[in-house]
């Protein structure tokens, strides 16, 4: 295999593309770093990669027909920089040049066409070791919106940590490449694709060889979409959204490596295995499967718990911080909660569909 590699330095000027960067050529340029989202609703993948790559399972039947957003910027603290609150449904139509035009309702004060540039979610961002923001916060500091939300975890053995109560609204599978520690410590950026065969057309793979990783390596990544609960005592501004007596805000998470497979791969595989709800027809009865109620997932069915912790890695010194989630079986999710996850989507595709270009 070739591996192409990417000679662009990163940069700290950060600006939001309207669509994810092409990954047609084999020749690497910086990936456009984002400090805007644009509210696009990510797809869920049909295959399911497993650790390496080596396995996938079709589960089309049961994913959500969705455009996937634009490819994450990765850093050694797994996310851009933070972004501005965004809490209010907005309704698009299409201009006559094909653009969207955003129309907050009962807005009073806004006028003009306003663009998904406009439009922006705060990020979420787990402190390292390196990266630009160790040198602003102490490592495991847990970060929303450029203001400390969660001071790092203790390690003592026995020590009740802070947590988050989050729902997942959506999550995009990407693939990211896997670059050495001289390319990450020159400044190149790795790229980050949709599909394997996007990989394989960059000269990549998903395989290990033997035990083996190759140069070429892609690892999986995600890019959430969660809907954070105010944690108790917090006066953090960023939780401005009030559902079913409660404040929430919503947040967009990066993960990669251990990260993916703790957080992202963990929630997938629970909502296709313990997050069912029956499918209901026009009149509200559940449709049947013969003598079974036919059922799909529901990703925002229940409240998980997100927590923080240093993760020893396989033949390596370096002790990164990483989320570990967890599913709460008997806390389901409100009215209010499920019907703002809804219009999150409804506006993000219809988002999607305004800014398709013209047959």
């Amino acid at each position: 295999m070739v591996k192409a590699t990417l000679r662009t330095k990163s940069t700290t000027t950060v600006t939001a593309p309207a669509a994810p960067p092409a990954a047609a050529s084999t020749k690497k340029s910086e990936p456009p770093p984002i400090d805007v989202e644009a509210q696009a609703v990510p797809k869920i993948e049909s295959t399911l990669g497993v650790g390496t790559g080596t396995g996938t399972e079709d589960l089309t039947h049961l994913l959500p027909k969705q455009e996937p957003p634009g490819a994450p910027p990765v850093d050694n603290d797994h996310v851009a920089p933070g972004c501005e609150k965004f809490d209010a449904p907005v309704a698009v139509s299409k201009t006559a040049n094909n653009m969207v035009k955003y129309q907050p309702p009962s807005m009073e004060g806004f006028e003009g066409e306003w663009g998904g540039e406009d439009v922006k979610f705060p990020q979420l961002k787990l402190v390292q070791g390196s990266g630009p923001l160790s040198q602003q916060f102490d490592a495991g500091t847990v970060i929303y919106g450029e203001v400390e939300l969660l001071p790092p975890a203790s390690v003592k053995e026995g020590v009740e940590n802070p947590t988050l109560r989050f729902v997942p609204i959506s999550i995009s599978k990407q693939w990211r490449e896997k670059l050495g520690q001289d390319e990450v410590a020159s400044g190149l950026m790795p790229r980050v694709v949709k599909t394997v065969a996007e990989i394989e057309e960059l000269g990549g793979t998903t395989r290990w060889v033997g035990d083996t990783k190759p140069d070429n390596f892609w690892e999986p990544s995600a890019r959430c979409i969660l809907l954070i609960e105010q944690p108790e005592g917090s006066d953090h501004a960023g939780f401005g959204i009030e559902l079913d007596g409660k404040q929430f805000g919503v947040a967009v998470y990066y993960a990669a490596g251990i990260a993916y497979r703790d957080s992202a791969q963990r929630i997938f595989n629970t909502a296709m295995t313990s997050l069912l709800v029956p499918v209901m027809n026009e009149l509200g009865k559940p449709l049947m499967d013969g003598a079974r109620v036919r059922k799909r997932p529901l990703l925002y069915k229940n409240f998980w718990r997100l927590g923080f912790a240093k993760k020893t890695l396989k033949n390596s010194s370096f002790t990164p911080w990483e989320p570990v989630v967890k599913l709460l079986p008997r806390e389901e999710t409100g009215p209010d909660v499920r019907a703002y996850c809804e219009t999150i989507l409804r506006n993000s595709a219809e988002v999607a569909e305004a800014a398709a270009p013209a047959d």
